[in-house]
């Protein structure tokens, strides 16, 4: 870090520096540039000593009401870091609003994930950006089917342990946070 001379990660020589700076004016001008809306709350966090940022937009007029009361807002997430950790990503999803965890669902309506490695071109995010946004609002018929889905308690923790509580680990042993299940379930 320039203002602390603190060193922030050792990394490879081929590891690429994206500032965090860069990754928020990019994601804001690819907003812009997709012609979405201009309607959103925008929250950017940077932690770990500033080596990890992670920002979202919550679009206030791009919302779906699967049934009555339950409204859903369309969203950007999008990651960065100095230390290796988090690779750069921008995914864009729904984002249910009644939800304690705010989530509508574990899958990204469209992702993409580069590492620091490769050739990054944060620019390229409008077109994703502009088709996830039409995704989302022309899905309203697949999100009322998940309201009428039944799932027993085991499917449900079954489901969390795979897609949002899972840990990586180098062994084919599949491994999940528990703490965040037992908040979950």
């Amino acid at each position: 870090r320039s203002d602390t001379n603190q060193p922030l990660a050792t990394v490879g020589k081929k590891y690429t520096i994206v500032k965090h700076q860069d990754v928020v004016s990019s994601i804001r001008d690819s907003v812009s540039k997709a012609n979405i809306s201009q309607d959103f709350e925008e929250k950017i966090e940077v932690f770990d000593g500033g080596k990890r940022l992670r920002g979202s937009m919550l679009f206030n007029d791009m919302t779906i009401e699967p049934t009555v009361g339950d409204y859903i807002k369309y969203q950007v997430l999008y990651y960065n870091s100095y230390d290796g950790t988090l690779s750069f990503s921008v995914a864009g999803m729904g984002h249910r609003l009644f939800c304690k965890n705010g989530c509508a669902d574990a899958h990204s309506i469209a992702k993409t994930v580069n590492k620091h490695t490769a050739n990054i071109n944060i620019e390229a995010s409008t077109y994703q950006i502009e088709k996830s946004a039409e995704i989302f609002l022309n899905n309203i018929d697949w999100y009322k089917a998940m309201t009428q889905a039944k799932i027993t308690d085991v499917e449900a923790e079954g489901f969390f342990k795979l897609h949002m509580c899972k840990v990586a680990t180098k062994t084919s042993e599949q491994k999940y946070n528990k703490k965040r299940l037992e908040k979950l379930m």
